[in-house]
């Protein structure tokens, strides 16, 4: 069985946050939406495959949605208002709709522009074009890797 849900989101991104999946439950009373198998999650210009998605919203008007993605690995990618492709998978994704951030945790890995970057932990600043990469133990590194054609 296939279902989908869109959710309207605040004036702020007047966008609609559109999912699909083979199942899903909805708690109405708590608003919370759980969707399971085969997980296709997109709005604008992002989009993210999962095996599970869990989608919270804090406030009546929509304005504080949270977006849990699990798989093996999630997927996701955004094509820049310059036409440019961010790619990349982890074990988990949190998206705060909001704040407009996404944070990658899990044998982490983001590309674009010509680089790569492989970590336990890596946060997207949509709005700013930012990428925060770290982890939490010594005996892992930060992987980045720069294309010739942008050093």
């Amino acid at each position: 069985m296939h279902s989908s849900l869109a959710l309207s989101l605040s004036n702020n991104f007047k966008q609609i946050l559109n999912i699909n999946s083979d199942n899903q439950f909805v708690d109405l009373k708590k608003n919370i939406a759980i969707f399971n198998d085969h997980v296709i999650l997109s709005q604008k210009t992002i989009k993210i495959f999962a095996n599970k998605v869990i989608v919270m919203r804090f406030s009546k008007n929509n304005k504080n949605i949270i977006v849990q993605a699990y798989g093996h690995p999630i997927k996701f990618y955004q094509v820049q208002n310059n036409g440019h492709i961010i790619k990349g998978y982890a074990l988990k994704l949190y998206y705060e709709l909001q704040k407009q951030i996404i944070k990658l945790t899990g044998n982490a890995f983001i590309s674009g522009n010509n680089k790569t970057i492989h970590s336990e932990c890596i946060t997207y600043y949509l709005k700013k074009h930012k990428i925060q990469a770290h982890c939490n133990n010594k005996t892992n590194k930060v992987i980045t890797k720069l294309y010739p054609s942008h050093i």
